[in-house]
């Protein structure tokens, strides 16, 4: 990355940020100008109101019979056959005879 592609976005991350506060800001002011607003003019809030009929509730029960309920469950066991590898032990090729025991071996033939 250039500096010059750097410097402009943290340019733009700061005008980002200041936007954000500014907005911010502007919300919470209108917020606090309505309040005080409502306080001068006497007007009340309609959950002060609405609060007595919320606090008045039937006394009525209400009683919901579930069955009991027991879990289906089955159990298969199945048999499996193992194949089994048998091993079998190859003995290597006898090796040849060396020219020693070839004179050995001829020696006793002609004895």
């Amino acid at each position: 990355m250039s500096e010059s592609e750097e410097k402009e976005s943290v340019g733009s991350t700061v005008k980002n940020t200041i936007i954000g506060v500014v907005v911010t800001m502007v919300t919470a002011v209108g917020g606090y100008v309505t309040t005080q607003f409502e306080k001068i003019m006497g007007i009340e809030d309609d959950t002060e109101q609405s609060a007595p009929a919320q606090s008045q509730s039937n006394n009525q029960s209400v009683i919901i019979n579930i069955p009991e309920q027991k879990p289906s469950t089955q159990t298969i066991i199945r048999e499996v056959p193992v194949e089994t590898k048998k091993d079998t032990v190859v003995a290597p090729p006898p090796a040849p005879p060396s020219a020693r025991d070839r004179l050995l071996n001829r020696n006793k033939s002609n004895n």
